[in-house]
């Protein structure tokens, strides 16, 4: 598990993977490199950076995931992928675990182009400027990780 994890806590096991999803309608959640494709493959939090969204946590213990694992979760032959349309009702219907924040690039027509940056300086950088997510990693700068 620990290289399914981005984020890691220096104090304590455990943190959160991180994925940007900006144009496509799935992304990766668990690279399952050779292993059998199976549901419970899915087992760290994660962070999603959906640019039409905001920041997503997911969690694969919470009530809502688990009643909608099959559905939302597909297996294929190199990963588990997560559909974009179940992060959007997740946060509909939880909006608890979702920060609305605006992703350069992605969700202004003006900007200047999308972000080409890794997942973990992505997150880095929205985790550094959102003051109740920053609270949380005080001392993370961009690459770093916790």
């Amino acid at each position: 598990m620990q290289t399914e994890l981005d984020l890691r806590f220096e104090d304590a096991d455990g943190g959160y993977s991180v994925k940007a999803l900006f144009k496509s309608p799935t992304t990766n959640l668990v690279n399952v490199l050779g292993q059998p494709p199976t549901l419970d493959r899915w087992r760290t939090a994660t962070l999603f950076v959906a640019g039409d969204i905001g920041i997503v946590y997911t969690d694969p213990s919470l009530p809502w995931w688990k009643a909608r694992l099959a559905r939302c979760v597909r297996p294929t032959s190199g990963a588990l992928t997560i559909r974009r349309r179940c992060l959007r009702e997740f946060g509909q219907a939880e909006p608890t675990w979702v920060v609305d924040c605006m992703v350069p690039g992605v969700r202004s027509p003006r900007s200047l182009r999308p972000l080409r940056a890794a997942s973990t300086d992505v997150a880095s950088q929205i985790l550094m400027h959102h003051a109740v997510l920053f609270a949380h990693f005080p001392a993370l700068g961009p690459g770093q990780q916790t």
